[in-house]
């Protein structure tokens, strides 16, 4: 049984699948292939089918996405398609990842750490 975080740092970190498949789903509402789909070409990232559905389950029972009926205006819906949407649980816990991630990205660029090699120009400095 999954157990519900009650805090919004309990979400956090936020697994690579699910940090992907909130952001595919602020574009809107989508079914398990769209989301992947939208994964792949937003990041090139090819996510397995049993790695989104579990994803897409455990960001269901902590109450992040949430399913939704199949939209009237889907002329390509099938009965086994099940559609998501993102909660505003899920959207504050994007947030806050995003911001979480931010935060690694600017610590990095403030002691200039150079990506390329893993060391900072400092080190390189050091070292020379």
């Amino acid at each position: 049984m999954d157990r519900q975080p009650t805090q919004l740092n309990d979400h956090l970190p936020l697994p690579q699948a699910a940090l992907n498949i909130l952001l595919a789903l602020l574009e809107g509402e989508a079914h398990g292939h769209g989301i992947k789909k939208s994964i792949q070409d937003r990041s090139g990232l090819r996510m397995r089918a049993g790695t989104l559905y579990e994803a897409l389950h455990r960001l269901d029972s902590n109450g992040l996405i949430k399913e939704v009926p199949t939209p009237s205006d889907c002329k390509e819906a099938t009965s086994r398609w099940r559609y998501y949407r993102i909660t505003a649980l899920g959207r504050a816990v994007l947030e806050a990842e995003l911001q979480r991630l931010d935060a690694i990205v600017r610590y990095a660029a403030e002691r200039d750490l150079r990506l390329d090699r893993g060391v900072s120009r400092q080190d390189a400095k050091a070292r020379s």
